[in-house]
């Protein structure tokens, strides 16, 4: 369901795009959320420059990226899997 309705949203944010530049808006973003799952502020800011995607960028902020929780940062940085490049999170113990 939550899915759905972030692609939904996705859907909705190309399509004011309207035509052709709202079908390059879609792959990139789809190649963007599946390639930097874990993305800093600036990298964000580049990747939507360099594939016009500026006039979404108050949306995708808001709707698609979260920050990193403190609790989940080791030495203020948040840990990357070596492999995929995801966030990883440090086992709590009790």
């Amino acid at each position: 369901m939550i899915e759905h309705h972030l692609y939904t949203q996705l859907c909705q944010a190309t399509e004011r795009l309207g035509g052709r530049r709202q079908h390059k808006a879609y792959t990139a973003l789809r190649e963007l959320f599946g390639r930097y799952s874990l993305i800093g502020e600036r990298q964000l800011s580049d990747y939507l420059v360099e594939n016009d995607l500026t006039p979404l960028q108050r949306m995708i902020v808001e709707n698609f990226f979260n920050l990193v929780p403190d609790i989940w940062l080791v030495d203020g940085l948040a840990h990357r899997c070596a492999h995929c490049g995801t966030l990883m999170r440090s086992q709590m113990r009790t």
